[in-house]
């Protein structure tokens, strides 16, 4: 039968077997689908679900903690760039001390001379 298919097709012998081996398989699965009970479809489902349920949860609490992380490490820049802003300003203000000829400069609210601190 194989040698006279070839003769008869030719080369697209076998394109035509594989593609209705192919079809035969769909439609035997279509029946077998066909055949399950919708209840046992919905049974089904339900246990898969049940299944993926706790993954599920585990990944939404996942979630939820790696938000409140993300707050608090928001914050956490929030308030070290406060406090840089509040050195910058100190700092800026530091430098303009130095660059003017005092006896004596306010540091932090204490009276200190220049000449101790352009030693250190």
């Amino acid at each position: 039968m194989g040698i006279a298919g070839v003769l008869l097709l030719g080369t697209n012998f076998f394109s035509y077997t594989q593609t209705s081996t192919k079809a035969a398989q769909k439609a035997a699965q279509e029946a077998v689908q066909n055949a399950v009970p919708v209840e046992f479809e919905l049974r089904r489902a339900g246990d898969m679900i049940e299944a993926i349920l706790p993954d599920l949860q585990s990944q939404v609490r996942m979630i939820a903690q790696e938000e409140v992380e993300i707050v608090a490490l928001q914050n956490d820049i929030s308030e070290t760039e406060r406090q840089l802003a509040s050195e910058k300003t100190m700092l800026s203000s530091l430098r303009g001390k130095m660059r003017t000829v005092q006896v004596s400069s306010s540091i932090n609210g204490r009276q200190v001379a220049r000449d101790p601190v352009l030693l250190e």
